[in-house]
């Protein structure tokens, strides 16, 4: 699953019982897909990528079918992130690739 599953306006930050995290859903014709997808894989991770680089790595406590919340478990900045993340809205990340003493 990506980003291009969900529905857009569908992602909202919200108040949880460990800070902050984002309400989303996902296309309803890939509603029972991603429940089914998320059942098998229940305790485990799903690692959310930029560029290559793990940004989030949440645990899967039940089957989600289709609409759901990403906790943060941080402040209202991280689900913000979280937020344009999924919505894959995040500006290039930079990342050192050298360093050298002039």
């Amino acid at each position: 699953f990506t980003s291009a599953d969900l529905e857009r306006d569908s992602l909202t930050v919200v108040e949880t019982h460990s800070g902050f995290g984002v309400r989303y859903s996902t296309q309803p014709s890939r509603h029972m897909a991603y429940a089914d997808w998320t059942e098998e894989h229940i305790g485990e991770c799903c690692a959310f990528l930029w560029e290559g680089e793990l940004l989030s790595a949440p645990v899967f406590l039940s089957r989600i079918p289709g609409i759901g919340i990403l906790n943060t478990d941080g402040d209202r900045e991280q689900a913000e992130i979280t937020k344009s993340m999924l919505a894959g809205q995040l500006p290039a990340m930079p990342r050192l690739i050298k360093s050298e003493a002039r």
